[in-house]
């Protein structure tokens, strides 16, 4: 009986990264927004989805540009706070600066070797309930582990 690795996907590579960041501890990060109260504080960030690759057909590793949505929202205003969601944004984009990209993470089944900005933070209008959001695209390069090729 062969037994399937275990490979995450693009989004939870993603998600793992966020939670390794010193800036951004506290707060939540996952692939689907939560309803507003199970926030943990007034900001939120979702990972996904990825937004494709080019796969290299003779080296396993994955390079996807993945959608971060960062979402804050000011509970006693009904104005959204766009500077709050631009800040997580922009603090995503400065921690691909970091000088220690270098096989930077292990998620089960893979490592994240470099994660790259591959659009600066945008502002996204029209959503309800007064919640600021800006969305990012990061590139993610990642290799899964224990792949053996023939």
């Amino acid at each position: 009986m062969t037994t399937m690795l275990k490979r995450a996907s693009a989004e939870q590579v993603g998600v793992a990264w966020l939670k390794t960041l010193p800036e951004l501890a506290g707060i939540g990060a996952a692939t689907t927004l939560p309803a507003l109260s199970a926030w943990n504080g007034p900001s939120f960030i979702t990972v996904g989805p990825s937004l494709g690759g080019i796969p290299d057909p003779s080296n396993p590793t994955r390079s996807p540009a993945v959608q971060f949505d960062c979402y804050a929202r000011s509970p006693n205003s009904s104005r959204p706070p766009w500077n709050a969601a631009s800040q997580l944004a922009e603090a995503i984009v400065d921690a691909t600066y970091s000088v220690s990209q270098s096989c930077i993470l292990t998620v089960p089944g893979n490592y994240l070797h470099t994660a790259k900005p591959a659009s600066l933070p945008r502002r996204i209008t029209g959503d309800v309930e007064a919640l600021a959001r800006y969305s990012v695209d990061i590139m993610l390069t990642y290799s899964p582990q224990n792949l053996v090729i023939v």
